[in-house]
């Protein structure tokens, strides 16, 4: 390659950005998913509060345990296990014109089918499928 440089310091961008293109690849729009790292997202049309229910109803329904939740005008979290003691572990960001994005990280290396179903089941609890 005649410019070394250039392809130095684009390796060296992808490094640092450690996954951010895919981010910005797959699933940007509301409904969609983006799956980086073992973390899978998904935005709702949406606000907190109804995004936030939705999600406490389903993991009732799936009868994990929540160990700890925290939720303000800013976000909130929630922090569940599995019986055989798998750590959940889920964001819920507000975002501009009513939506909110729910990211979900299930253990240590992330599980992107159950994260899936999860997130699904958040759609179907909010009535948005």
């Amino acid at each position: 390659m005649r410019h070394p440089a250039i392809l130095a310091g684009l390796l060296s961008l992808l490094v640092l950005c450690n996954g951010c293109f895919l981010l910005l690849g797959a699933g940007a729009g509301v409904g969609g998913y983006s799956y980086v790292q073992g973390e899978l997202s998904r935005t709702y049309p949406a606000g907190l509060d109804a995004v936030w229910a939705a999600t406490q109803q389903t993991l009732a329904g799936l009868t994990l345990k929540v160990s700890a939740q925290q939720k303000d005008g800013l976000g909130g979290t929630i922090e569940a296990a599995r019986a055989d003691g798998t750590q959940i572990r889920l964001k819920l960001e507000p975002g501009a014109a009513g939506v909110t994005t729910v990211r979900i990280r299930i253990g240590t290396f992330g599980d992107k089918k159950s994260s899936a179903d999860i997130l699904d089941r958040v759609a179907r609890n909010l009535g948005t499928r």
